[in-house]
């Protein structure tokens, strides 16, 4: 007689997600106000914030050869978040663009390992009932909503400065909670470079990337440019982490039901449903002007985070042959977190600057509305057949 696999006990997943969420929470969202408070104009954080992620991109194969030559995952865990706390904690310790530009590079450095090998290793251990993994990280979600809103409620308005010692105290708690994952040999090595032989011969897929990149392209607006929006209106700090709270809480509902609407419409037809979102979101943020309009349409960047960490990867399923799978996931995270997320920091780093937050929002719809035109244009008979 088989017997059914034991089950696994959730407990400690659950703990390291909900801290490296909260270390997460308490500092990234609210970085662009601890740069402008010590002097950076927008295209400085722009050069900051567009290349953090092509170097977590170029150093991620990187540390998946250490980890398969060391075969010691759980604690490269613990020890990237160990080092990124005390890395961290040098932020403060110095002056101008060349020392914080530094420090946050070698932040990125150490602490890019720790959330797919993370994912691997809990992937791994629930395996062959993966489907519970949002399960578990609903709690990072939830975690880092409730992150944001404290942090914006009691911090932002007394000394933004203290996100830092905040980041530190929680990665180091996450460096504790990862003592207790599961030791795993899992692979989580993305060998993204090795799906342009493909790509090139797939226009369908090309298209889509064209479009998540032109989409994805406008999402530093929400990530690193809308607080200091919030602030240039004078709003408090708490509608700064109430704007992201609202974001993330919202994220589970949408990730919850996506994956069904996909079963039932086909995720060509939901990601261009998701998708629309992002110019919406745009215009609605230059033409409303004021904080307390704009929170409740925060459900609209839920929608897009659950466009592009749940249909979006369905559909490139779709797009690649069975073999490139795990190599066209790779390429697709490669393109629209690494370059094209770091190439719109970039440029709406210096639009902030040169023209104003009301004018790069109007670039964002635009560029937002070429994307979704280029996905709802693109691959129209493709789409009609996938049912995934």
């Amino acid at each position: 007689m088989s017997q059914s696999p034991p089950t696994t006990n959730l407990r400690p997943f659950i703990l390291f997600y909900i801290w490296h969420y909260i270390a997460i929470g308490v500092f990234y969202p609210f970085l662009s106000l601890y740069l402008a408070q010590a002097g950076f104009d927008g295209v400085q954080m722009g050069l900051l914030f567009g290349l953090t992620p092509i170097v977590s991109l170029l150093v991620q194969p990187v540390w998946g050869i250490v980890a398969d030559v060391l075969s010691m995952r759980r604690r490269l865990v613990t020890a990237a978040c160990v080092v990124s706390g005390l890395v961290g904690l040098l932020l403060p310790l110095g002056q101008g663009f060349t020392w914080v530009m530094g420090v946050l590079l070698a932040l990125t450095l150490v602490r890019s390992p720790i959330l797919p090998i993370a994912n691997a290793i809990t992937l791994e251990a629930l395996s062959p009932r993966r489907e519970r993994f949002p399960q578990i990280r609903l709690w990072g979600s939830l975690s880092f909503a409730a992150a944001t809103f404290i942090v914006g409620s009691w911090v932002v308005d007394r000394n933004v400065g203290w996100i830092v010692y905040l980041f530190g105290a929680g990665i180091l708690v996450t460096a504790l909670a990862s003592h207790r994952l599961p030791s795993s040999r899992a692979q989580f090595g993305a060998r993204w470079w090795e799906a342009w032989a493909m790509a090139r011969g797939n226009p369908q897929f090309l298209l889509f990337l064209l479009a998540l990149v032109l989409l994805q392209f406008t999402h530093p607006l929400a990530t690193a440019y809308l607080p200091l929006y919030f602030k240039e209106l004078g709003a408090p700090g708490w509608t700064v982490g109430a704007a992201w709270g609202i974001a993330a809480t919202l994220e589970a509902p949408f990730m919850a039901v996506t994956p069904r609407l996909i079963r039932r419409y086909g995720a060509k037809r939901v990601l261009v449903v998701l998708t629309v979102a992002v110019p919406i979101r745009w215009l609605l943020l230059r033409a409303l002007a004021n904080p307390f309009l704009i929170l409740p349409f925060q459900f609209l960047h839920s929608m897009a985070a659950a466009a592009y960490y749940a249909a979006a990867i369905t559909y490139v399923d779709s797009l690649v042959p069975p073999q490139w799978r795990a190599t066209g996931q790779a390429f697709y995270g490669a393109v629209s977190d690494g370059l094209a997320i770091g190439g719109g920091s970039l440029v709406f780093g210096w639009l902030y600057q040169r023209v104003g937050m009301g004018q790069a929002f109007l670039v964002g719809a635009a560029v937002g509305l070429v994307g979704w035109l280029v996905l709802v244009l693109g691959n129209r008979e493709q789409g009609l057949r996938i049912k995934d």
